[in-house]
């Protein structure tokens, strides 16, 4: 009974090689056995999804780490050893998942050189969910592409010299970000409202850079924010959102710890012309001016003491 089986199955996996339709082949194994069927799949597409399965490193999310790699003075990049057509799931830096697509970059603390730019195409990664490159000497801009990785969460690019101001458009699609820590650097510009777009946002970070104007109203819609750094910023003004400060876990504004003396909420502001969370006695200029033009719209009504010119008779 056994060997039978074992023939029928031999003749079903020849008749879906040599093109034998999978009705065919089920109307065989219905004659020969009235069991419940179990639907097997032609051997071409079983072949196809196993090789999928188990595919070596793709040669696209190579080429995007040689892009990083390309970035960095010839010096830092031999230092990496990144040698292109070995695994790169084996690179210095470089984590994969168990399907051997990078999920993790981290060259954090290599005091590596070069300069970043939209050149540095990580598009390919789509599982790329951290990338980590604090404590190094990066000069150029944010490459506007990486804020699309589908699946970003963290970008960590403090403590180099990055320069330049920050794309909003780009900002604004990356919906799954948690930490966006882009402190001391050399960033300037508007901070741009398009940051209320980040709706998974728990930390943003921005001290020591030179953003400018005032902290946008917007950033209020950040409803999973639990952690800002705002401090050194010499040309930001302006208040804080209340909404920030009056949910059930109010933002912790980060303090300047480089600072000698002070207290939590005077660091944590230090170097800027941010005055708080907005309240009556702390509002943006914007805000300030609106109110003062709109008080002196308001028509003065001081009332005034009739008086009379006549003297009333005097009765009889």
């Amino acid at each position: 009974m056994a060997a039978r089986r074992l023939s029928l199955a031999l003749l079903f996996v020849l008749l879906a090689t040599i093109g034998g339709t999978e009705a065919a082949s089920r109307r065989l194994l219905d004659h020969h056995d009235r069991r419940p069927r179990v639907v097997v799949k032609p051997a071409r597409k079983l072949a196809g999804k196993l090789a999928a399965q188990f595919s070596p490193p793709t040669a696209a999310e190579e080429a995007a780490l040689t892009s990083l790699s390309g970035a960095l003075a010839a010096a830092d990049a031999a230092k990496l050893r990144w040698q292109p057509g070995t695994d790169h799931c084996k690179w210095l830096g470089v984590y994969c998942t168990d399907d051997q697509h990078v999920y993790l970059i981290d060259l954090s603390s290599q005091g590596i050189t070069g300069t970043l730019s939209d050149a540095v195409d990580l598009s390919a990664m789509q599982q790329l969910q951290s990338i980590w490159l604090h404590g190094n000497q990066l000069a150029g801009t944010l490459p506007a592409s990486w804020f699309s990785l589908p699946s970003l969460r963290e970008l960590l690019l403090y403590d180099n010299a990055l320069e330049g101001s920050l794309p909003a458009a780009a900002l604004a699609t990356a919906t799954g970000l948690r930490r966006l820590n882009l402190n001391e650097n050399k960033f300037v510009g508007t901070l741009p409202t398009a940051v209320s777009a980040l709706s998974s946002l728990e930390g943003l970070e921005l001290a020591h850079n030179s953003f400018e104007g005032t902290v946008p109203a917007a950033f209020g819609d950040l409803s999973k924010l639990k952690s800002l750094a705002l401090h050194n910023n010499p040309g930001l003004s302006g208040c804080i959102p209340a909404a920030l400060q009056d949910k059930a876990q109010p933002v912790l504004l980060q303090a300047d710890d480089t600072q000698p003396a002070g207290t939590a909420a005077d660091l944590a502001l230090v170097n800027t012309q941010v005055c708080g969370f907005c309240s009556s006695t702390c509002t943006d200029p914007a805000t300030a001016a609106a109110e003062a033009a709109a008080a002196s719209l308001q028509p003065s009504s001081s009332p005034s003491t009739p008086t009379s010119s006549s003297v009333s008779p005097t009765p009889s």
